[in-house]
């Protein structure tokens, strides 16, 4: 999984472009991988995870607050039930 955005994280603003680059760096090692036989790794894009509110899901625009924890979660067992 890739990192989840930051409250301050607008799609304007470098928190949020910075990142992009990593997570299409992350994107591409997973593929490549299970180009090359992996089969045995996945990818989920952090940055959407927490949701459309995801300013409300930190304890301090950076760190997953109950909220966020929760949606993490939820997001993980999506995926894992998808690989399941």
């Amino acid at each position: 999984m890739s990192k989840t955005r930051y409250a301050s994280a607008t799609e304007w603003s470098k928190a949020y472009v910075l990142p992009i680059s990593n997570r299409n760096f992350q994107k591409n090692m997973v593929i490549n991988r299970r180009t090359n036989g992996d089969n045995n790794i996945y990818f989920l894009v952090g940055s959407i995870v927490l949701g459309d509110d995801y300013y409300e899901c930190t304890l301090d625009g950076s760190h997953p607050s109950d909220l966020g924890s929760y949606r993490i979660g939820e997001a993980l067992l999506i995926k894992i039930n998808e690989i399941l």
